[in-house]
């Protein structure tokens, strides 16, 4: 089961993976035009990709180096659009001002990372709307692929921690359902500079279990709980606080139907428990490349 899930996901991250290949190129050809500039290339100026679309930091000597480094930059190819956050400041001296080195030859800045891929950790609020399953805060994992514009792939997990109370139809189970679901999907996402958003959907398999409060005694206890599938949409907001990390803060609804089973001193029953849970999320996340 996990190679099912494994294999389309691999197979929808190749495009995210050939996009920061090529960004990473686009991020050489525009640092290498700004260096080989007279004017441009001792200004200290960061430059970032995202998809296409240049990212300008730093400061330049006058307000009009501003406007020619963004005319500069739309002349490479590649490049579909450019936004531009340079500053006005004096500059000190650099290595670069010394007479006979060629600015080519100067050293690319390597240090930012492609942002293909960051992992990272999220707390979550988990509130279910059913009868069988109380409120709780988890802790899970965040996978977070490279934000874009338009589709893409997505991976979501989305764990939760919630109480069996006694309803209707359940007796009380005297224990914690903890389902971890490991989910792969497609987003829509809108990048605009450091800021991302995306809508997302995923499916995939819920790995389930109990936490059982030894501490309570009662005529009826559950035992197990079995695994199956779960289903989660929702709306993500992605921030990078540094150029490796990230804030993410995410709210969705998340499906799962799992079978409890609790037993007692003449009868062991396994009903479907009502699992369905809406998750509001708060996570930090590093760019590991």
């Amino acid at each position: 089961m996990i190679a099912i899930l494994i294999v389309p996901c691999l197979a929808a991250c190749g495009p995210t993976i050939q996009t920061g290949l090529d960004d990473a190129q686009l991020t050489m050809r525009v640092k290498t035009a700004l260096l080989n500039d007279p004017e441009l290339g001792t200004q200290p100026i960061e430059v970032q990709v995202n998809g296409g679309t240049v990212r300008l930091l730093g400061h330049v000597e006058h307000a009009d180096r501003i406007a020619q480094a963004e005319r500069l930059v739309r002349t490479v190819d590649g490049v579909r659009d450019v936004d531009v956050e340079l500053e006005t400041a004096p500059r000190e001296p650099t290595s670069r001002d010394q007479p006979g080195r060629l600015p080519s030859l100067a050293p690319l800045d390597t240090s930012a990372p492609l942002r293909l891929f960051a992992l990272g950790v999220a707390g979550t609020l988990g509130f279910t709307p059913g009868d069988d399953l109380g409120n709780g805060v988890s802790f899970g994992p965040i996978v977070r692929l490279r934000p874009r514009n338009g589709w893409g792939p997505s991976v979501g997990f989305g764990w939760t921690r919630t109480p069996l109370r006694e309803s209707r139809d359940l007796p009380p189970g005297l224990a914690d359902v903890i389902v971890r679901p490991v989910m792969a999907g497609v987003e829509y996402g809108v990048t605009r500079g450091s800021v991302a958003t995306a809508v997302s959907i995923v499916g995939g398999y819920a790995f389930n279990s109990l936490k059982v409060d030894a501490g309570k005694m009662g005529p009826v206890r559950a035992i197990a709980v079995d695994n199956g599938l779960a289903l989660r949409a929702g709306v993500g907001l992605w921030y990078d606080v540094t150029p490796r990390v990230g804030l993410n803060v995410f709210a969705g609804y998340r499906m799962a139907r799992p079978r409890v089973t609790f037993a007692s001193d003449s009868a062991i029953t396994t009903p479907r428990v009502n699992a369905d849970t809406v998750i509001l999320s708060v996570g930090v996340a590093y760019w590991v490349f």
